[in-house]
């Protein structure tokens, strides 16, 4: 029964196959029935299949065909569905749909009899519900930058911020000049009386007298001869700039001779603002003048457009007995 079965549908299968195809060709199938079970397998149109113990049997996909059938009844005619672009007008065909397609409503229309009719029914429905958010997309490319923006008011003045730390102690400015002497004070009270002192070196001459008749003009005495008073201190300085010779002379007032003295340099072009000693040569071969010269040499390459050196001298000038009729 089960092989019957299994030729039945394979030749079922083949007469529809046919049938479709438009095909009057029969191909033989072979197959294995299997001994227990009686199941069909290993079915093929080419070849034959190797059964393993079990039966083969052979096959046609159709057999000789029948005469042609005869014509049927003929059927009820169909009904149309029609479109348009405006609400239908006119007569109808009883039992035709007619769906307005460009109101955008998509209103359907029935043909009862022989006149259309709106059923209120419309292919569109309701608006749907919104669906469901969808996940974010890629970030965008960053956008150009924008102008710039208005220039905002001024802040509030801050706080005052705290004290900073003291700075490094500057350099040491320059010497200062000199001063001039100050004005001789009031004599104070006498004090009381000390032990005798060693004795002292001799006073001044007293006024000359009646000049005699003038002698004859005697040798020029040495600087160490004669006895020196009214001595007077002689404080003084003169500037020098570019184009200076490298000495200057200075002299004492009244005929007086110079008896000692000293000299220094300052200016700009010291180092540090301190000062250099200079030669102060007061004699020549040993008598005694009435100037002295300052000697700078040795330092004039240092004066140039921007530099300025300051000669400073003290000394003392006085009468020395014996010297120039006194």
């Amino acid at each position: 029964m089960i092989l019957l079965a299994a030729l039945s549908l394979l030749g079922a299968v083949s007469v529809a196959g046919r049938i479709a195809a438009g095909s009057t060709t029969s191909t033989t199938y072979s197959g294995c029935v299997a001994a227990v079970g009686g199941l069909l397998y290993d079915v093929t149109s080419s070849g034959t299949p190797k059964c393993k113990g079990d039966k083969l049997i052979t096959w046609n996909s159709s057999g000789v065909p029948g005469p042609a059938g005869a014509s049927g009844a003929k059927g009820a005619d169909g009904k149309s569905v029609l479109t348009g672009v405006t609400a239908p007008t006119g007569k109808c065909v009883s039992g035709n749909t007619y769906i307005d397609v460009a109101s955008g409503s998509g209103e359907v229309y029935r043909c009862p009899g022989k006149s259309w009719v709106d059923t209120g029914n419309s292919l569109i429905g309701p608006t749907g519900l919104a669906g469901a958010s969808g996940l974010p997309g890629p970030p965008g490319p960053s956008g150009l930058p924008g102008p710039p923006g208005a220039t905002g008011l001024p802040g509030a003045t801050g706080l005052p911020g705290a004290t900073g730390l003291p700075g490094a102690t500057g350099l040491p400015g320059p010497t200062g000049m000199h001063g001039a002497s100050g004005a001789t004070g009031p004599r104070g009270a006498t004090g009381a009386s000390g032990p005798p002192g060693p004795r002292g070196s001799t006073g001044r001459a007293g006024a000359p007298g009646t000049p005699g008749p003038p002698g004859p003009t005697g040798p020029i005495g040495s600087a160490a001869a004669g006895t020196i008073y009214a001595a007077q201190p002689s404080i003084g300085s003169q500037q020098f700039g570019a184009g200076s010779n490298g000495s200057t002379l200075v002299s004492c007032p009244n005929d007086k001779v110079v008896v000692s003295g000293s000299a220094w340099m300052t200016g700009n072009a010291i180092a540090h603002g301190g000062s250099i000693p200079l030669v102060f040569e007061a004699s020549t071969d040993g008598q005694w003048s009435s100037s002295a010269e300052i000697d700078f040499q040795q330092y004039s390459w240092q004066l140039s457009f921007n530099d300025q050196l300051v000669v400073n001298w003290s000394m003392v000038c006085a009468y020395v007995s014996g010297v120039d009729g006194h």
